[in-house]
């Protein structure tokens, strides 16, 4: 079994990943290919544009 490292925080709520900059597929939207560029906390639609803080949800690509 492989053991994955902890994801590092790198600032502003983002993430170090292992796939950073790497091709992945985005199962959720249609299987789209594209560049993952980021892991960072989800910001809701409802919030303002302005957020003072790091917003407390669970990470999303």
């Amino acid at each position: 079994m492989t053991t994955r490292p902890p994801m590092q925080p790198l600032g502003l709520g983002h993430l170090n990943h292992p796939l950073l900059g790497h091709r992945v597929i985005d199962h959720a939207h249609d299987d789209r290919i594209g560049i993952l560029r980021a892991i960072a906390p989800d910001a809701k639609a409802n919030t303002p544009s302005l957020n003072i803080g790091i917003p407390d949800t669970p990470p999303v690509a």
